[in-house]
């Protein structure tokens, strides 16, 4: 959607798909998405979770030491976790 930051935060965005499941892997050194704002914005998309009646149905995964990239060690178990619920 065209300039839809003019309406929408990424923690909305986000929530779209709300109820259904999330999980957000996040390395701590990561430069394209700082962790302190990706934990901000997680706290907007576990609120709407909340309301929506499915708090376990969102996950945060914040990696220690690690830039940007994908981290499958962590992701495949946390998302075969996340399947169970």
């Amino acid at each position: 959607i065209p300039q839809i930051a003019r309406y929408m935060d990424m923690g909305e965005i986000a929530a779209c798909i709300a109820p259904r499941k999330l999980l957000i892997v996040n390395g701590e050194d990561d430069p394209i998405f700082l962790a302190d704002g990706t934990r901000t914005v997680y706290k907007t998309i576990q609120a709407i979770y909340e309301q929506e009646g499915k708090p376990n149905y969102c996950n945060l995964i914040i990696i220690p030491n690690v830039p940007h990239r994908f981290q499958p060690e962590v992701a495949w178990p946390a998302l075969e976790e996340m399947r169970k619920r």
